[in-house]
């Protein structure tokens, strides 16, 4: 295949070779320098040689003299990769001049012309030899007069003797060309004491010689190329699928090429690849793939002393068969001394070869002697009986290794063990087993993350026969489940259930307390669920009077656990109520005891709402801090999937508001790559589109959040989270130039939080609503217009709200008061001051930024001067150092059309064009005044406007005036800024 520069293969690009990369460019650049080298770069098959290669061909830099070694069946092609690389090069003028001072060169390409006697053959006698190595040396010389020569010589493990004597003559008669000697080479394919081994050791002697060995690429570096390969069309693939891809490639960019490209089977190895693995394993006797065969069955690496146990072998013959795989680079020895496949795919290659019933024997072998070793692993067990095709033995460790998984935090494989137990009692017969099964299967789920898994198994409990759990624990756990799921009526349902199913219970001692009446631990944690849940929902009395009973339960019962929750819905209670260190004392103190007691889903749900109760608070760096710690701690404990995309999203939210932006980035990108699931997706896509919003990547923005809202539409998710889901898409509108759509979003948010505890928490959207109405202001100036916005203010003011006395509602305050200045078309430089002043008190940088553009607007109306334009520039410079590129263009056009110099440069100059449609239509302008107002708009002098479309400076002077009136302006700038609106740039 001919290389071609800059060319990659199908489907491989280069990840995770920076370090690889930089040693090849430095030889390079010595090259270059007149410092000649050799570099010897070795890996194994499809680790990604060649593509180094290739990528250092691409950089442009070099003159590339590229050739292959073949494998040959019987006697190999004498000189194979440089008569390859010559015939790549061409004849072009300076080989043309090297042929003619050196005619050998002839006998290696004889179409380049007539040649010495022995013309037209590549075999040489010896003393002719070192004359065509001269000719050689000379050529490449010779190319790199321009830029610095990169002879290649890839695969020298399949070199013939010629290539390896001029490879060697090179390497020795370097001294101040501009020459770098590149040679690949697969290291497991030359055998200690070859021919080709002891080349290299002499080889590597030399003072220009450099060693490059490339290794298997890291977990996060496969995963981006294998993200690279599968692409998004036409085929995605699903994260799980990519994750497993990446996980049997073992980090060797080849396989992984192989096992992720559209079609690629996911229950076997490609064709191609298994061939290519198989062709290395087939040179081996059979005793040696009987110990490959065992070791593929164990799926695992395991000392000699336990493969000869199931072979029933010797150990010294079973590690006499083990030493001809590992010379075939099959089989290594791992650094505790076991034997494992030097890479997993060959473990798949060797099973897919095997019988079904060498397989179940092999399996029943495994699971005998494992059995009986000391300290047995029952995920392992239940492996082999399942293998072997024991179902009785199988369901035993199955529900072992459930239990196993779940102390160790490995919730989704504690799952999928309860749930394989569940099928193997079905086969056997064991319905007594059913309901116990179910629920250990529900519980799993739950915990690993699969709320919609947990329900089914809980439901399925409950209908199962046996009297184990009892109908109220597995009443309380489906309350439980709906809650995490964002279901409320469902789960407050449940939790009803689940009192009305306890046994009656003895009076604790004050008779005619129906709490007392139902003094039990379960009752206590019923009740501190149900205020969990209500105060979620924003149901403050009904939270606090649950909260109530259930701190009066727990303190009867001494139930700790529930006392922690009661403690975590009476901080929620607070913070609906407006007091926020009340929330933040109550909510640290359930943390308290969760992490006491070691409940991770307390824990989890505690530091949630800790963070939350921290982000009204306006302790924004505080909520970063706390989030990244429980986030680390959720972890830990294998709730990563179910909480800790919730705990991310607080922290991103703090993180924007406070304006820190790239730590955000961080976050989100660690968030979105887990995936959450069901209605723990909302708030994660939710913080990624106002990060898009924030970066002015609205169309992103738009999408995050559509995706947001429809999660939490389709999973019943609180009104809390469809009013903060609003306040995004609104704004995310409003920066888009989108006002009519942005205060559509207001009105229906406001009509859906009516009448719920959500109402006290209205300022917000009606800030953004006024805004809105601002932006429609701003453009739409004549009566008619003036009238429907003072229409459009009613909805508003009726819903308008100080708020809950939140450290956050000074500023929505200001904020409000300064955008019904702007609707007045009331320049308020003052009023935006101390908006931005306000937001600048509870650390909101973001906001803090957009108060201050409109500041500088508002000074700007009023004129030009010393105050206007050091607004202007601390406002610019404040959007810079943020990093939001969507109000750094709206300065920059600001600063243009009142002609001031932003000190710092400015980003690409707007071009000026009519707006699209018939935006403008109602002005009235005509063709020629849309031409000027698209000039006024790019910040031209009437004199220049009038050098620009070759009219008079007087007649420009009129359009202009013309235009001002018709806008109903009173100066260019306001002018420039309705067109923008408008959709002029």
């Amino acid at each position: 295949m001919e290389l071609v520069a800059g060319e990659e293969a199908p489907g491989r690009s280069l990840v995770g070779r920076d370090r690889e990369m930089g040693v090849l460019r430095a030889a390079v650049a010595r090259a270059a320098a007149g410092e000649p080298g050799i570099v010897l770069v070795a890996g194994e098959t499809g680790v990604g040689k060649t593509a180094l290669v290739r990528a250092l061909i691409a950089d442009g830099t070099t003159t590339p003299l590229y050739g292959v070694c073949l494998p040959a069946v019987e006697e190999a092609l004498p000189f194979a990769p440089l008569i390859q690389a010559l015939r790549r090069l061409g004849n072009t003028g300076t080989v043309r001049q090297q042929v003619a001072r050196s005619p050998e060169l002839t006998r290696l390409v004889p179409s380049w012309g007539a040649a010495s006697e022995a013309s037209g053959s590549a075999d040489v006698t010896s003393s002719t030899k070192l004359v065509l190595f001269q000719a050689v040396f000379d050529l490449i010389d010779k190319l790199g007069a321009a830029a610095p020569t990169l002879h290649v010589v890839e695969d020298i493990h399949w070199s013939d003797r010629s290539t390896l004597d001029l490879v060697r003559y090179l390497a020795t008669n370097l001294l101040r060309e501009r020459v770098l000697l590149l040679v690949t080479y697969r290291d497991h394919d030359i055998p200690a004491g070859s021919p080709v081994a002891s080349w290299l050791a002499e080889l590597a002697r030399l003072p220009i010689v450099e060693r490059l060995a490339v290794h298997r690429l890291d977990a996060q570096h496969a995963l981006e190329l294998a993200s690279r390969i599968a692409g998004t069309d036409p085929h995605p693939m699903s994260a799980d699928r990519l994750s497993a891809a990446v996980d049997r490639a073992a980090g060797n960019p080849l396989f992984l090429e192989h096992l992720v490209r559209p079609g690629a089977p996911t229950d076997a190895l490609p064709v191609t690849l298994q061939e290519l693995l198989l062709a290395r394993v087939g040179v081996l006797s059979q005793q040696a793939v009987r110990v490959l065969e065992v070791l593929s069955t164990l799926g695992r690496a395991a000392p000699a002393e336990l493969v000869a146990q199931i072979l029933e072998r010797a150990v010294p013959d079973v590690e006499a068969h083990a030493h001809a795989a590992i010379e075939q680079a099959v089989l290594e020895v791992r650094a505790d001394g076991t034997l494992g496949f030097a890479h997993p795919a060959f473990g798949e290659a060797v099973w897919s070869g095997m019988l079904p019933s060498e397989r179940s024997r092999l399996h029943r072998g495994c699971a005998e002697i494992l059995a009986a070793a000391p300290n047995p692993v029952p995920g392992e067990l239940a492996r082999h009986w399942l293998g072997a095709g024991d179902a009785a033995q199988a369901l035993s460790a199955s529900v072992a290794a459930g239990e196993a998984a779940k102390t160790m935090y490995a919730f989704t494989d504690a799952q999928r063990a309860f749930e394989r137990s569940l099928g193997l009692a079905d086969v056997l017969g064991r319905t007594e087993l059913r309901r116990d099964l179910c629920a250990r299967s529900a519980q799993a789920a739950y915990l690993a993350g699969s709320t919609d898994a947990a329900i089914g198994h809980a439901l399925a409990s409950l209908e199962a026969p046996g009297d184990v759990p009892p109908d109220s624990e597995l009443a309380e756990r489906l309350g439980a489940y709906h809650f995490v799921a964002g279901r409320g009526p469902e789960a407050e349902e449940w939790y009803l259930r689940a009192l009305d199913a306890l046994p009656p219970q003895k009076d604790s001692g004050n008779a005619g307390s129906a709490a007392e009446s139902v003094a039990s631990v379960l009752a206590a944690t019923i009740y501190a669920e149900m205020a969990c849940l209500l105060a979620g929902w924003s149901r403050a009395d009904e939270a606090e009077n649950w909260a109530g009973r259930g701190l009066q339960a727990a303190q009867a019962t001494g139930a700790r656990r529930a006392e922690g929750l009661v403690r975590n819905a009476l901080g929620m209670v607070a913070l609906l109520r407006g007091d926020v260190e009340d929330a933040i004392g109550q909510q640290r103190r359930a943390l308290d005891i969760a992490t006491e007691l070691g409940g991770a889903d307390d824990v989890a749900l505690a530091y949630v709402n800790l963070t939350h109760s921290l982000g009204q608070a306006g302790r924004l760096d505080e909520v970063a801090a706390v989030a990244r710690e429980g986030s680390d701690v959720v972890a830990r404990a294998g709730l990563a999937t179910q909480f800790g995309g919730l705990l991310r999203a607080n922290a991103v939210e703090a993180l924007i508001n406070r304006g820190r932006l790239d730590d955000a980035a961080a976050v989100v990108a660690e968030t979105i790559g887990r995936e959450p699931r069901g209605i723990m997706a909302a708030p994660p896509l939710l913080q990624a589109g106002r990060l898009a919003m924030a970066r002015g990547e609205l169309d992103i923005a738009r999408d995050r959040c559509e995706q947001a809202r429809l999660v939490m539409e389709s999973e019943s998710a609180p009104e809390a989270w469809l009013r903060v889901a609003a306040e995004s898409a609104a704004e995310v509108e409003l920066w888009a130039g989108r006002f009519d759509a942005a205060y559509e979003i207001v009105v229906e948010a406001l009509d859906l939080i009516t009448g719920t505890g959500e109402e006290p928490f209205r300022a917000m959207l009606v800030a953004l609503g006024l805004r809105a109405l601002a932006d429609r202001a701003d453009v739409h100036r004549d009566p008619v217009s003036r009238k429907q916005i003072k229409d459009a203010l009613t909805p508003l003011d009726d819903a308008f709200s100080g708020g809950v006395n939140l450290p956050t509602d000074a500023a929505v305050q200001a904020w409000c008061d300064a955008e019904r200045r702007r609707i007045e078309l009331d320049a308020a430089p003052d009023a935006w001051r101390a908006c931005a002043t306000a937001w600048a008190t509870v650390g909101h940088t973001l906001n803090g930024a957009y108060a201050a553009w409109r500041e500088a607007e508002a000074r700007l109306d009023r004129g030009v001067n010393s105050e206007a334009i050091d607004a202007i520039r601390r406002a610019y410079d404040s959007a810079m150092a943020i990093g939001l590129p969507v109000l750094a263009r709206e300065l920059e056009r600001l600063a243009g059309w009142h002609r001031i110099d932003l000190v710092t440069p400015p980003g690409p100059a707007v071009a000026a064009t009519t707006p699209g449609g018939d935006a403008l239509a109602a002005y009235q302008l005509t063709e020629r005044e849309l031409e000027v107002l698209a000039l006024v708009a790019a910040g031209r002098t009437n004199g220049e406007i009038a050098a620009g479309l070759f009219i008079s400076v007087k007649t420009a002077s009129v359009h202009v005036s013309n235009i001002l009136r018709k806008l109903e302006v009173s100066s260019r700038q306001e002018a420039a800024r309705v067109a923008h609106r408008l959709g002029m740039r």
